[in-house]
């Protein structure tokens, strides 16, 4: 579908959902979180048992940060399994507090032929991010993530560097050489690129989205939305985030 003046992108959560599909949904969202080795070795070490570490110091119960997280989560999906970009995992990743979300850039994408042979067509793509999982205020989502995404500018370096020492930490050297290349603008340049996310708690998205205009929602011009939605969403995040720890 499309507003006047952008893209949208809209994709649907349909129907029914098996429990053993929710079962390796939750187990993709867990490892978000937390490796399974990581798992194993933290649970062997404070003697207790994996469903149990995970409930007291991982997975986040306060039903805000589950949202923001599965909003992210599936958004990055979505870029990367549908669009083609690659997105680095680590927004969520080892976390202090199971319910404080890392600062900085929602999700960052990008794509590249070659980290050690850069290219100016390489491209850096960053995504604001709203949830209204709750809601069916699909219109705020986009508008709130719309006037936030100028801000993910001065954010892009911060994050970069983040997740750079966290793909270090982890051992993941194909990560943390492809975001090297993005640390250095001024020496290699690349294309640079902005869009939004939002998710809603809604089963017709085009409907709320009728008749609505980039200004009015304060898109930018040409500026590309990614949208997710399902009715009652909120009731389906719950399901995967209780299969994360049981």
């Amino acid at each position: 579908m499309s507003i006047e003046g952008c893209n949208v992108e809209c994709f649907r959560l349909e129907g029914a959902i098996d429990d053993a599909a929710l079962v390796e949904w939750a187990r993709h969202i867990r490892r978000h979180y937390i490796r399974d080795d990581e798992l194993r070795e933290y649970s062997e070490f404070f003697e207790i048992g994996e469903n149990e570490y995970l409930r007291e110091n991982v997975i986040p119960d306060v039903p805000q940060i589950m949202a923001g997280d599965f909003a992210e989560i599936v958004i990055s999906d979505l870029v990367q399994f549908v669009e083609g970009y690659e997105v680095p995992r680590y927004k969520q990743y080892g976390r202090s507090d199971k319910n404080s979300s890392e600062h900085g850039t929602d999700i960052i994408a990008f794509k590249m032929e070659n980290p050690s042979n850069p290219s100016k067509f390489d491209e850096l793509l960053a995504i604001e991010v709203k949830s209204r999982s709750s809601s069916t205020d699909l219109k705020g989502a986009i508008s709130d993530a719309a006037k936030d995404s100028p801000k993910d500018r001065s954010r892009i370096a911060m994050t970069l560097a983040y997740y750079g020492k966290r793909s270090l930490d982890a051992g993941d050297i194909l990560t943390s050489s492809e975001l090297k290349r993005f640390m250095n603008a001024s020496e290699h340049p690349f294309k640079e690129a902005f869009a939004i996310g939002a998710i809603a708690g809604i089963g017709n998205a085009e409907r709320h989205l009728e008749g609505l205009s980039a200004s009015g929602l304060y898109v930018a011009e040409g500026g590309t939305v990614f949208v997710i939605h399902r009715s009652h969403l909120m009731d389906l995040i719950r399901e995967i985030y209780d299969r994360c720890i049981s």
